[in-house]
């Protein structure tokens, strides 16, 4: 007869090999934990090294800002001539918020978005076109004045007054030009056949001489610069507008932000005591 009160024997070896494999488990996922969480505050570290850089770049740029700018050669003298009227822009800028600027001269608008491109500058002053395409590739100010595209020539040959009179004609920009795609959209909807001749690191002033000399028939600008050209050569002519009035832009370095926001605070600010006046 079975005795109710003999117990069963204890199987301790199988128990024991039953209850490795989660005990195994159970560490395994406590390492994952640890390992998941020094990484995500390695990440966090590395993310607040990262924005601490970048601030304090950012800081050392607004102390000494290099600016790059349009220049042109004078005839006479040899010596080199900024834009007046940008040159007094990014002097006022300058004084109004307390920071050094360095003014740096090139001879076209296809340099100064190179050095800009190498960060040997950080702003590039010579307003261009905020268009779709301008705002695709390039980190844009808000507007500094609204300007239109329009044709330069020489005074003394005919005049076109409209664009269908370029017909088979050439009209020469230079590289880099922020009106190259606006042109053949332009050409496509004339339906006329226009060429256009792009000319590698050459500025406005050195087309404006050529185009005065008769070495170049059209060139292209906006009209704010087109005043100034035809008032220092008076030998040229700027009428036939070929587009609408865009809002004009000066070019900020990419990634800074701050930057940015300090230059657009003080163009708004500056529209702003426009209007009062």
């Amino acid at each position: 007869m079975r005795n109710p009160f003999r117990t069963a024997p204890h199987h301790w070896g199988s128990k024991t090999r039953s209850m490795a494999p989660r005990t195994v488990r159970r560490v395994l996922r406590h390492l994952l934990m640890v390992v998941f969480a020094f990484a995500a505050l390695f990440l966090i570290f590395k993310a607040w090294q990262i924005r601490r850089h970048r601030a304090d770049d950012t800081e050392r740029t607004l102390q000494a800002l290099r600016v790059a700018m349009l220049a042109s050669i004078d005839e006479q003298t040899g010596d080199t001539i900024l834009n007046p009227f940008q040159k007094s822009q990014v002097e006022m800028f300058a004084k109004e918020n307390g920071l050094s600027v360095s003014i740096v001269p090139f001879f076209s608008l296809q340099a100064c978005i190179e050095a800009l491109e190498d960060v040997r500058v950080n702003i590039v002053a010579e307003p261009v076109p905020t268009t779709l395409e301008m705002k695709h590739h390039f980190t844009l100010t808000e507007s500094l004045y609204d300007a239109a595209p329009i044709l330069v020539q020489r005074a003394e040959d005919t005049v076109p007054t409209s664009v269908l009179q370029l017909n088979e004609k050439v009209l020469t920009l230079p590289g880099r030009s922020p009106y190259v795609a606006q042109l053949k959209h332009l050409i496509s909807e004339a339906g006329i056949e226009l060429q256009i001749e792009e000319l590698n690191h050459i500025g406005l002033d050195s087309l404006a001489r050529l185009t005065r000399k008769g070495e170049v028939r059209y060139f292209l600008t906006d009209t704010k610069n087109a005043s100034l050209l035809t008032s220092r050569y008076p030998e040229l002519s700027a009428t036939l507008i070929m587009g609408v009035q865009q809002p004009m832009s000066w070019i900020v370095e990419d990634y800074r932000k701050p930057l940015l926001d300090v230059i657009n605070y003080w163009i708004e600010d500056v529209a702003n005591r426009n209007e009062d006046n």
